[in-house]
């Protein structure tokens, strides 16, 4: 059973609206592995399908150069919600929600709630439908639930890897959060921004389990890093080139600054 929606009638007729002749499919590295089927799909709607095979590591991480290079005529960008304005090259999003419950999950997390009254929930794109099932669970284990709206983000409850202004609104509202979804990456990011207690419930594996002891690891880390810093004479200002990540005008204001 495929576990995520890959919308591809929605990919079929784009291509057809378009015109396309030779499409980009770039994928995150969890989704890599459905990239020959997508292809083949494109394939049989008559057009060239290409898989990028580099590193995907977001929403702003759209190949626009690739494609330019490759005569491409439509970049199909699975994982992730609208982020990043069109290039040269048309892109599509899509999203690639996950069909999960993730009501055992939810379960699982409550033991470890129950100090906590009042929750945050956040989740990547994937699991955003999830959101409402997640709360009735909590509401209905006597929980109140608050879920961040507004911000640059295109969903309520919705992180990414560099945006956390969803949970950030609400970390003075809650005393916990719960973050829905699989791996520690997000979930790190929304203890790290808010300073409170995070629980993963995973639907993946049906399981809850705390990171605060891996958060706390994370900032000593960093902590450290930045006592060595400071013995520093000579800095390198480093500058990514992708088009959502390239942030020229700060680098210099760094340099000014350091």
């Amino acid at each position: 059973m495929i576990a995520f929606d890959f919308e591809e009638e929605r990919v079929k007729q784009e291509i057809t609206k378009r015109g396309a002749k030779r499409v980009l499919l770039q994928l995150p590295e969890g989704l890599k592995p459905e990239g020959p089927r997508l292809a083949e799909i494109v394939a049989k709607a008559g057009v060239l399908p290409i898989i990028s095979v580099d590193p995907c590591y977001g929403a702003c991480d759209i190949n626009f150069n690739e494609a330019e290079i490759l005569g491409v005529d439509l970049i199909v960008h699975f994982g992730h919600s609208p982020f990043v304005a069109q290039g040269k090259v048309p892109s599509i999003y899509i999203e690639a929600k996950a069909k999960l419950s993730v009501e055992l999950a939810v379960v699982q997390a409550l033991p470890l709630l129950k100090k906590y009254s009042r929750i945050g929930l956040a989740t990547s794109v994937q699991h955003l439908q999830t959101l409402t099932q997640a709360r009735d669970i909590l509401i209905k284990a006597g929980k109140s639930v608050v879920i961040g709206e507004g911000g640059q983000l295109a969903y309520a409850g919705q992180v990414i890897g560099c945006n956390y202004s969803k949970v950030t609104s609400i970390a003075d509202q809650v005393e916990a959060f719960v973050f829905i979804g699989g791996g520690m990456f997000h979930a790190l990011g929304v203890a790290l921004s808010t300073s409170k207690p995070t629980v993963i419930a995973d639907p993946y594996d049906d399981r809850a389990y705390s990171i605060d002891d891996q958060a706390q690891k994370m900032l000593k880390q960093r902590w450290a890093l930045i006592q060595e810093a400071k013995e520093a004479q000579t800095f390198g200002v480093l500058v990514g080139l992708k088009p959502g990540q390239k942030r020229f005008e700060q680098a210099l204001k760094i340099k000014e600054k350091a």
